[in-house]
């Protein structure tokens, strides 16, 4: 049971240093805009706000074909699906805040 523990904090070790290089790799040590500080400050916002619009979106797009109950529970997986990836990018950015604090590059401006 150790090797597969060992082997699984390997892996995600791993995965760990290959988000952080490519992180860096794409600008991830420049300090945050104030957009994306208010996005790490509220993750689960940023995807029930992108869900509903993004449902909404949707249905309006798509309003003449939508006949039955299946369609619309599509249209809101739909809208899920873009919530669920902007809320998990806001995590992201939540770590990465973290890390610039961790590593003093960024303090966060002290709010009142």
């Amino acid at each position: 049971m150790t090797t597969v523990r060992r082997l699984v904090r390997q892996a995600w070790r791993s995965c760990t240093r290959a988000f952080w290089g490519l992180d860096r790799a794409l600008g991830g040590l420049e300090r945050p805009t104030r957009t994306q500080q208010l996005a790490a400050r509220r993750p689960f916002a940023v995807g029930v706000g992108t869900t509903a619009s993004a449902a909404v979106l949707l249905g309006v797009a798509n309003f003449d074909s939508v006949d039955t109950v299946d369609d619309v529970l599509t249209l809101g997986g739909g809208g899920l699906g873009f919530g669920l990836v902007f809320g998990l990018t806001a995590l992201g950015e939540r770590a990465r805040q973290r890390r610039l604090q961790r590593l003093g590059l960024w303090e966060p401006p002290v709010r009142d």
